[in-house]
């Protein structure tokens, strides 16, 4: 008992050191994307393929486009095999173009002049998932599955996917969509986002894009090795049973994982104060199973991390 009392004192006194992510709501108008540097865009590093724009709330390709020279960015920042991205979709109301339209997940990408490779996980408008292999050039890609068919996306579904060993999961609002083959071509690189606004009619890039990102190591969990910093945003109660407070500061964002490194849920910033209450439900609504969790507080100042306990 006196082992145990003490690992849960030191779980919930000390700052957790979590896996690498990155979370973003768009909050600014930028053409190219590039949230102080934290992106690499496809016309600025690629030359062959073109940007990614943003307005507060949402990212889209910067132009219609006339071939496979889809708008691209991925992240700067290094991340392991094991990743994930996710996003919550755009579709503006009544947005049905004739014309072929695809928001994309990309997956151990890089980015070089004349040269983009990776992974791609595409959402059709009028409801078709695939996962492509690029392999570097212009127009050089490899299908890895392909059905031609796919739910059709709802404004607010959430997109997620995940590539382990060499394969690659696709999950809609929670749920296993799609599995790929086991490929091992690409074993780097990083996390992004892609549009495929074409020329065929119809088409307005804006009206179907992502609210929101993020991005990941998988499997890592949480070390927890105590650091020196202390966390500047409260938590109360914690551990708690049905409802938590969690105070945020101005431009701040909070978002809760579990540890296998999911995001559960997540508050945008606001230019003020103010105080949120979690009821233990994620993005869906749906109530979270007793556990750890951890909640990431991010602002300019950079990322602290909190462990909190969910007992019922």
């Amino acid at each position: 008992m006196t082992k145990l009392i003490i690992a849960l004192t030191f779980l919930f006194c000390a700052n957790a050191v979590f896996a690498q992510s990155y979370s973003t709501n768009f909050p600014l108008t930028e053409n190219p994307i590039s949230e102080g540097g934290k992106w690499i865009n496809g016309k600025v590093a690629g030359i062959d393929w073109n940007n990614v724009a943003t307005v507060p709330g949402e990212a889209y390709g910067a132009v219609i486009v006339g071939g496979y020279n889809d708008d691209i960015a991925v992240l700067t920042t290094t991340y392991a095999a094991g990743q994930y991205a996710q996003a919550t979709v755009h579709r503006a109301s009544g947005y049905s173009p004739s014309g072929g339209h695809e928001i994309e997940l990309l997956l151990h990408f890089k980015v070089t002049a004349n040269n983009a490779r990776g992974y791609e996980v595409l959402w059709g408008i009028s409801g078709y998932i695939a996962i492509v292999r690029w392999n570097g050039p212009l127009g050089d890609y490899t299908p890895l599955y392909d059905p031609g068919t796919g739910p059709t996306p709802v404004d607010g579904d959430v997109l997620r996917a995940e590539i382990s060993g060499g394969v690659i999961k696709v999950y809609r609002n929670g749920s296993l969509l799609a599995t790929g083959p086991a490929n091992t071509t690409w074993t780097d690189g990083q996390p992004g986002v892609g549009f495929w606004p074409t020329d065929r009619g119809g088409v307005t890039p804006a009206n179907y894009g992502w609210k929101n990102f993020t991005a990941g190591n998988l499997g890592t969990g949480v070390d927890l090795k105590p650091e020196l910093s202390v966390c500047p945003f409260s938590i109360s109660p914690n551990p708690f049973s049905e409802r938590v407070a969690l105070g945020i500061a101005s431009g701040a964002v909070i978002n809760i994982y579990d540890l296998q490194g999911r995001l559960v849920n997540a508050w945008g910033s606001e230019n003020r104060d103010r105080t949120v209450t979690w009821n233990g439900n994620d993005l869906f609504g749906k109530p979270v199973a007793c556990g750890n969790y951890v909640i990431s507080y991010k602002t300019i100042a950079g990322t602290q991390i909190k462990p909190l306990l969910k007992l019922r």
